[in-house]
């Protein structure tokens, strides 16, 4: 009969041992350490001249929201953002609406296409709806495309 091979399953017991032993001391320095050697270990840090996808999410669908009232959103909504393109905040703006409690909606079928930034990096708006659903993985997708070669198949 052939032994079955745990090394896996001891792997993760190790592990969740010196997770217990380094949890045990909240306030000492073996937590802090653990996590600065997991930021370490992050490959999403992001060097100065490396460029990203960056997504945004925004609820469209009408179950947080009451479609009876529908205000234009004001001039001013997220101008103060430095990174956002203009382009893509000017796009949100016209086709989204305020509610009667001055929640920012959307339609459900609105699907903004990515942007690429000033600043080198990709934005993309994604829509709650089209998250769930095999069209959310093209638009990041076309997102990255856009990112690595400067067009996309909207271009």
């Amino acid at each position: 009969m052939k032994k079955k091979d745990n090394t896996y399953k001891n792997k993760r017991i190790n592990l969740k041992k010196k997770v217990d032993e380094n949890a045990k001391d909240v306030k000492g320095s073996k937590v802090v350490k653990m996590f600065e050697d997991l930021k370490q270990l992050n490959p999403l840090k992001q060097e100065p001249d490396e460029k990203n996808v960056c997504v945004m999410g925004f609820i469209s669908s009408g179950q947080f929201h009451n479609d009876g009232v529908k205000n234009p959103i004001e001039d001013e909504w997220m101008s103060e953002n430095g990174e956002i393109p203009q382009e893509l905040i000017d796009d949100l703006r016209k086709n989204g609406w305020t509610d009667a409690d001055g929640n920012v909606c959307f339609p459900e079928n609105y699907q903004p296409l990515p942007v690429k930034g000033a600043d080198g990096n990709v934005y993309l708006a994604m829509n709650d709806t089209t998250m769930n659903t095999p069209a959310g993985m093209g638009y990041l997708m076309d997102a990255h495309t856009l990112l690595v070669t400067g067009s996309s198949r909207h271009s």
